[in-house]
Parts: C-alpha cells; sequence; structure tokens
C-alpha cells in the first residue's frame, strides 16, 4: 500500500545498516522508474538491496563506466504506446545512435527491438531474449519499458547481461540469486 511504501523511504533516510532484505522487489516500489531511484541511493549509501524471491540486483557503477569504454555488441529494445509510433521510433532510434556515438567507445547497435499498440503484446522482448547470446548489453530508454518490477526482475534474470537505461543513467547486470 502506499503508506507502507511510504514508511519503507522514511525507514530507508533513517536505518543504519548493509542491507536490506524484502520479501520481493515489487514491495519496494511498484513503478519501476521509481524502484530502480530506490535502488540507486540505496547503492550510493553502500546499502546492498536483496529479495527473498529475486535475489540481489547488481548494480555497479564502476562496471558500468568500464563497459562505456569496450566496443560493444547492442541491442536496443523499444515498446511504445502512442498512436504515433512511426515518428516516435524514429525520433528514439536517433537518440540511441546519438549516445552510441557521444558517450561510448565503440559500441554498435546490432539490432533493434521494438513492441508497441501495433502488435499490442510483448512478441519482440521475447525475441530479443531469444537472442540474448548474440550480444553484450541491451539498450534501453527507461527501465520501464520492461512494466512493472515484478516483470522487471523477471526479465532481467532472463536476459542476464547489461541493460543500460538512458532516463536513468545506470547499468543493472542481472539478478544474482543468494
Amino acid at each position: 500500500s502506499p503508506n507502507n511504501r511510504e514508511g519503507f523511504a522514511h525507514m530507508l533516510e533513517i536505518a543504519k545498516c548493509d542491507i536490506v532484505l524484502v520479501k520481493n522487489f515489487f514491495h519496494v516500489k511498484r513503478h519501476t522508474s521509481s524502484f530502480v531511484g530506490v535502488v540507486k541511493q540505496l547503492h550510493k549509501k553502500g546499502i546492498r538491496l536483496v529479495s527473498m524471491d529475486e535475489g540481489e540486483l547488481n548494480i555497479s557503477d564502476k562496471e558500468c563506466v568500464d563497459l562505456m569504454k569496450q566496443p560493444l555488441k547492442a541491442a536496443v529494445y523499444d515498446w511504445h504506446k502512442s498512436e504515433y509510433q512511426e515518428e516516435t521510433e524514429k525520433l528514439q532510434m536517433e537518440k540511441f545512435q546519438a549516445f552510441v556515438k557521444y558517450k561510448t567507445n565503440g559500441w554498435t547497435i546490432r539490432n533493434i527491438y521494438i513492441d508497441g499498440i501495433r502488435s499490442g503484446t510483448k512478441e519482440e522482448l521475447q525475441r530479443l531474449i531469444h537472442n540474448v547470446e548474440k550480444y553484450d548489453i541491451v539498450l534501453l530508454d527507461s527501465f520501464d519499458k520492461f512494466g512493472e518490477t515484478i516483470k522487471f526482475t523477471k526479465i532481467m534474470k532472463e536476459l542476464n547481461i547489461p541493460v543500460y537505461s538512458l532516463k536513468e543513467g545506470v547499468c543493472i547486470n542481472g539478478t544474482e540469486n543468494l
């Protein structure tokens, strides 16, 4: 409930701990971007977040910086819910290409997977998961593209390679079962 989530945020502000153990990540924040924000705050404080159901989410500033310096094969995943999907796709691809060109050292976009209003499903996401061995990293606009937190953690496990989000400015490398 919202009160429990507000209580969780307050607890994190005053807590003096090394690890926060939760039943599952969905109880931290329902929406993925908000959840990733909490994970980033905890990471900055040196606090690990561990879920009894999903394990530990791996987030590393050093790993992210190191990945930017390597020539990697990237897959782009995006999902659009606009009736102007074609125009949105074009703008998004320009943003991804600019990021790769100016912020990385030799990443190449090998394939683009786009789901959206036309299909109404996430078939392209499933195709990406099926072909994940072809890539070193997945690039997306926002972790919200994977859906709510509970879906996000499941997808991160299935991908099991680093995923970089432009919006959150962070690279997450799957989950690790404890």
